[in-house]
């Protein structure tokens, strides 16, 4: 059994376990034994990692937490892409980079290696690095809410009705339309999610609730159990996570020895010789 810490920069991180939980569930094969045990911890705060990995992580790994003592294979930290640049100073902010999908991925890409790194260099005179590693949300929690903008637990939770008029004619003058998007580049599409989902909630007369308000993960919850797949193929993060935790639990394949060679290219012995011919 593999026990993780995922350590979350959102302070109101208890939705977020819950859709990573049943995200884990979704990957597990028939010949897993069990699952990697999920522990989480919110940071409150971008600037707090350091500490956590340099200072706490040396202790939490060998004795656990207080709620759940023993033994913790790993940490990941887990940062809204979105504010990386205010940590990594290498990483530009997504604002910087246009409409170019593209780009766009190759930034993620480019971003998460930085970012583990970063991070592993914090554990690098206190923990072995190679238990610590950095992942990101891109970009923000409410990017799970808004990738549920059409189920029905949005309705259900939140009020927001994708059947109501006002809505539909709001959705289809979006450039892009979230209706219209692939669901694969859903969250590339979509970088600044709170302001999509004000906007959204404007066109039926409501107001997205504020940071922090029971609402929003009451909604993320009912997203998890109802729409598990719409999250996972709009956020691709939240699938990156899935696969990094299953990653370190599953064992590593055993590495495939050479080919030995083959008698046809590599003979031994003498060549026999050709007969000689009679006369």
């Amino acid at each position: 059994m593999t026990r993780v810490l995922v350590a979350w920069e959102d302070h109101y991180c208890d939705a977020l376990e819950s859709v990573l939980k049943r995200s884990i569930a979704a990957e597990r094969r028939e010949s897993d034994a069990d699952a990697p045990v999920v522990l989480s911890l919110a940071t409150r705060g971008n600037g707090r990692f350091e500490k956590l990995v340099s200072d706490t992580w040396p202790n939490a790994s060998a004795k656990g937490t207080p709620s759940s003592p023993g033994r913790i294979d790993h940490l990941v930290c887990v940062i809204d892409a979105d504010k990386l640049h205010e940590i990594v100073s290498r990483v530009r902010p997504p604002s910087a980079l246009g409409d170019d999908l593209s780009a766009i991925v190759a930034w993620q890409r480019a971003a998460e290696l930085a970012w583990n790194e970063h991070v592993r260099s914090w554990a690098a005179s206190s923990s072995d690095p190679r238990t610590v590693h950095g992942a990101l949300l891109c970009w923000s929690k409410e990017s799970l809410v808004l990738a549920g903008f059409d189920q029905p637990a949005m309705k259900s939770q939140m009020g927001l009705s994708i059947d109501d008029e006002a809505v539909q004619s709001f959705v289809a003058s979006c450039e892009p339309s979230p209706t219209r998007v692939e669901a694969a580049t859903f969250s590339q599409r979509f970088r600044t999610p709170m302001s999509c989902l004000e906007r959204l909630f404007e066109a039926q007369m409501l107001s997205f609730p504020a940071k922090g308000d029971a609402t929003i993960d009451d909604a993320l919850r009912a997203l998890g159990r109802e729409s598990l797949a719409s999250l996972r193929d709009r956020v691709d993060s939240l699938r990156a996570l899935t696969e990094l935790l299953w990653r370190l639990h599953r064992p590593a394949p055993p590495s495939t020895p050479d080919a030995a060679p083959s008698v046809a290219s590599k003979p031994r012995g003498k060549p026999a010789r050709a007969p000689k011919p009679r006369r």
